[in-house]
């Protein structure tokens, strides 16, 4: 199984002051099936807090947390202890074991840092291996010469990792393309 995951957040470092915003989760076969469910919750935080990590973000972040709303959620979020472990009950509920599911999505070594700082229960259950689509999508592009797959971004969490399982069937539909022109 793989744990498609995508958070949102106030910068690319959580060990130095960034901050989780957003994570949202679906689960796929190893062929990227999807398991009915999904998970998304934005984390809670305080008026003041939101307008303070606000005003701390790089301005290409606040405008894109602004375009998506996810500053305006943050009011109404979940505290993040109970993120952590609401995403992990969600995990045990669509049959994943601890410790065998790889985690997907894209850039994902941002996601597992966030996780492993911000969401201890779901990091100690992941697997250790990543599926990353943005290895494979530039392993393809530019060694089998598979044409790039534009994705929408929206910069919402759940949005995002659909389109990272999306990704992962056009590629996998091509190389089964390609192989079968090979034999």
């Amino acid at each position: 199984m793989i744990v498609w995951l995508d958070v949102e957040t106030t910068g690319l470092d959580p060990y130095n002051g960034d901050s989780l915003l957003q994570v949202a989760a679906i689960v796929t076969s190893d062929t990227f099936e999807e398991i009915e469910g999904e998970f998304c919750s934005t984390i809670q935080y305080s008026t003041e807090d939101t307008w303070s990590m606000r005003q701390n973000a790089d301005p290409y972040v606040q405008n894109m947390h602004d375009t998506s709303g996810v500053w305006l959620k943050l009011k109404d979020g979940t505290p993040l202890d109970e993120v952590d472990t609401l995403l992990v009950d969600f995990l045990k509920a669509q049959g994943v074991e601890a410790g065998t599911a790889r985690l997907g999505g894209n850039s994902i070594t941002l996601d597992r840092n966030f996780i492993n700082c911000y969401l201890p229960k779901t990091a100690e259950f992941l697997h250790y291996r990543s599926v990353d689509m943005t290895s494979v999508s530039f392993f393809l592009e530019n060694v089998v010469g598979i044409p790039h797959y534009e994705k929408n971004s929206t910069h919402d969490a759940l949005d995002d990792i659909r389109e990272s399982v999306a990704e992962a069937k056009i590629y996998s539909k091509a190389l089964k393309n390609l192989i079968g022109v090979m034999l």
